[in-house]
């Protein structure tokens, strides 16, 4: 299935980088939410919604016209619809 809409919690990280990148290869619509020190430690690639997240809380403004119909997020490899 392609184009889907999908959130990755800490998708700056070794494994969150990994799944970014098969997502976009499967031409997904991919957001970031991770901790201000990974996104600039590794940034998504251009033209990825960024969210900038503090571990525990993070604001939906950036993603609430991006989260509509079906969206999946992602923590870790795991899907949680």
């Amino acid at each position: 299935m392609t184009g889907r809409r999908i959130c990755i919690l800490g998708g700056c990280g070794g494994i969150g980088r990994g799944l970014v990148s098969a997502c976009l290869a499967n031409d997904d619509a991919v957001a970031v939410l991770d901790l201000k020190t990974s996104l600039a430690r590794h940034p998504p690639p251009a033209g990825i919604i960024a969210v900038e997240i503090d571990g525990i809380m993070f604001p939906l403004g950036p993603l609430s016209a991006y989260m509509t119909g079906q969206t999946l997020w992602v923590n870790g490899g795991a899907y949680m619809p």
